[in-house]
């Protein structure tokens, strides 16, 4: 999967904007701009469409007086990504203004390798194909919201298609059987497609907890020991240890062969350690230390690195790539994340950074500078590598001028 263009409406920062085919989404894809500009908002609504929603079942119980009730519930991944509820997400709409829904276009394309078997639907595949949504989100409440499609293109063949309320699938493929379901079929291959790791990164001191964890860094620690010690996962957590050696950086410049000579997830021994109820990661290299003696950057490659190896999503979008990373470890890092594509261990790549040193990285194809005007709104434009490399040397010049003053 790799998603190609995308317009917004009335989404946080984005009144109207978006990108079509004469400036379309690359391979990898260098999102910047200034502090506050709207990139988090472009990368985020990427991950909050393709992430599954909310989806309500009822519920039978009995109260204490014997009498049974009934009850709608809401469960977090229980709805396909293009229905269902947002929850917890008051502040989506441009201006906060919740009277206007939240309209989105979204063209992606996918090979034909990778989409459902169906005999009604293998003569309209193509080795590459081109899926195009159309629909809203719409407010229901200060903490919920509610996603609807209004039409889904499928190779130019409309498959679905609302229509004064009632549902259309498949109009045009009459001998296609149960419509609906088809639909779902082929759309749900779409269902959590995007690994989203944001600027949130760092570790903290955790408590041991039990039961299972969905990773994040506030519970990476625990995350990993339970990895660790359970049994059925025991394969699993290997697996994980012998692919954190996958990211190999080099170098040519002596300095940074000494540095790498201490990085220690070359050939990882990890270990782990309880104190007092507090359970910590322990990593052997020139001797045996705690992770947080070897610094934040080690700490963001080890967590970014767990994340994507734990995941089959095929779009990758990470929030300041750069984060806390020389310009050394920020080279060698793209080029890693760049050999992932090439093995097709993730088709996409979309990072937003405020690094210069990434505009000359030999792996990035599309530029994309996201600005705000005076009245808050934002937009996206694609920039060729010149005018990217002008953008980052005009405000570095400036950068310079200004410190000479001072």
């Amino acid at each position: 999967m790799q998603i190609k263009e995308i317009t917004l409406e009335n989404f946080k920062s984005f009144k109207k904007a978006g990108l079509d085919s004469t400036s379309s989404f690359e391979k990898s894809n260098m999102i910047f701009g200034y502090n506050n500009s709207g990139k988090s908002n472009l990368i985020r609504f990427i991950h909050l469409l393709f992430k599954k929603k909310y989806g309500g079942h009822t519920v039978t119980f009995t109260e204490d007086d014997g009498a049974k009730k009934t009850e709608l519930r809401f469960e977090e991944g229980a709805s396909n990504f293009w229905e269902g509820q947002l929850i917890n997400s008051p502040h989506l709409y441009f201006n906060n203004d919740t009277y206007k829904p939240i309209i989105f276009r979204v063209k992606f394309e996918e090979a034909q390798e990778s989409l459902p078997h169906n005999e009604a639907l293998i003569k309209h595949y193509k080795p590459i194909n081109t899926i195009e949504i159309f629909g809203n989100i719409s407010y229901e409440d200060y903490s919920v919201s509610k996603i609807s499609l209004d039409k889904t293109v499928f190779n130019d063949l409309i498959i679905f298609n609302r229509k004064n309320g009632s549902e259309v699938y498949f109009s045009g493929i009459q001998q296609l059987k149960d419509n609906s379901k088809v639909f779902e079929e082929l759309l749900s291959t779409f269902n959590d497609s995007v690994n989203f790791i944001d600027s949130d990164r760092y570790f903290i001191e955790e408590k041991e907890l039990t039961g299972i964890l969905n990773l994040n860094p506030k519970n990476f620690k625990n995350w990993l020991f339970q990895y660790y010690l359970n049994p059925s996962l025991y394969e699993d957590f290997i697996k994980l240890i012998s692919g954190f050696e996958e990211f190999k950086p080099s170098s040519d410049k002596n300095h940074f062969k000494a540095n790498l000579a201490n990085y220690p997830l070359n050939n990882p021994n990890i270990g782990f350690v309880k104190n007092n109820g507090i359970v910590d990661i322990m990593l052997k290299q020139n001797g045996r230390y705690p992770i947080s003696n070897y610094g934040t950057g080690i700490q963001q490659i080890f967590y970014i690195l767990a994340k994507i190896l734990t995941t089959s999503s095929k779009i990758l979008i990470i929030e300041e790539l750069e984060l806390n990373l020389s310009p050394e470890y920020q080279n060698e890092f793209l080029k890693f994340l760049y050999s992932l594509i090439e093995k097709k261990k993730i088709n996409q790549l979309f990072f937003t950074s405020h690094s210069n040193y990434m505009v000359d990285h030999f792996n990035v194809y599309g530029f994309f500078v996201v600005s705000i005007d005076g009245k808050g709104k934002s937009k996206v434009d694609k920039l060729n590598h010149g005018s990217a490399r002008a953008y980052f040397d005009d405000q570095f010049s400036k950068a310079k001028k200004t410190k000479a003053k001072l």
